[in-house]
């Protein structure tokens, strides 16, 4: 049986961590807007695909995955598109 993991997204490991585009706002890190990166490195993670949410974000950004906020900054209306 698999033990499940647990990727908090305030983790000092990665939280700082921008997510998606390079050129996204400064507000886009793992640690503010990072929830379903380190929910989708979980359930990776569970299916034997054992990946950070660091890792997750960089799999997502090659395969052309962007994150991206609201104009305000507010990582509430945050979205991946291409």
């Amino acid at each position: 049986m698999r033990v499940a993991v647990a990727y908090g997204q305030g983790d000092g490991r990665w939280a700082g961590e921008r997510l998606g585009d390079w050129s996204a706002a400064a507000e886009s890190t793992i640690g503010r807007c990072g929830c379903y990166v380190c929910c989708l490195a979980m359930v990776a993670t569970a299916f034997g695909h054992g990946v950070t949410p660091v890792e997750m974000s960089g799999e997502l950004r090659e395969r052309g995955m962007t994150a991206f906020g609201s104009q305000s900054g507010s990582c509430r209306n945050n979205a991946w598109g291409a």
